[in-house]
């Protein structure tokens, strides 16, 4: 797996000059499997290897959310929201699935955002997801734009490496 997935996100890592990450759910939490660091970054978001994230926090985990089976996620958001929170995040995680990525600004360090996109295996099951991490000051749309676009483009390649075939 590992020796699949790590080159890939070196090479966006090279692309969009910023942190990657692969992170994977794990019951009410993520966990971050994988991170490579732009070296040219002085200043970087330390997400050690081995955090756990609550999964409503963070793009990856949105994303990762919107594309799990509709009880698994609500079992996750039942048990991590209140009851009046509920909605609104469950309509947001639609429109992150027919957006295809996810999108976080500040949720977990303050100045910082991230995109990401779902990673699937060969048998058609989410299996995690890649993320770029990037510090939000000097970030026009047009970056963010093109962040989306390379995170959804690596998402793809990973999965179909992995053997995901998508459903017609």
């Amino acid at each position: 797996f590992v020796s699949l997935v790590r080159p890939e996100m070196e090479k966006l890592m090279l692309e969009v000059e910023e942190s990657v990450y692969f992170s994977k759910p794990i019951g009410l939490e993520s966990l971050i499997v994988e991170r490579i660091d732009c070296p040219t970054n002085s200043i970087r978001v330390y997400d050690q290897l081995g955090i756990r994230i609550p999964m409503t926090i963070g793009a990856a985990n949105k994303v990762m959310l919107a594309h799990m089976p509709h009880d698994d996620a609500l079992k996750i958001v039942n048990s991590l929201l209140k009851k009046e929170e509920t909605e609104n995040f469950i309509q947001m995680l639609r429109d992150v699935k027919k957006a295809g990525y996810g999108i976080s600004h500040g949720e977990k360090t303050k100045g910082t955002s991230s995109v990401a996109a779902p990673v699937f295996n060969q048998l058609n099951e989410l299996l995690g997801a890649i993320s770029i991490g990037y510090f939000n000051f000097n970030v026009t749309e047009e970056r963010e734009n093109f962040l989306i676009e390379k995170v959804l483009a690596y998402g793809a390649r990973i999965s179909a490496k992995l053997g995901y075939k998508p459903k017609e």
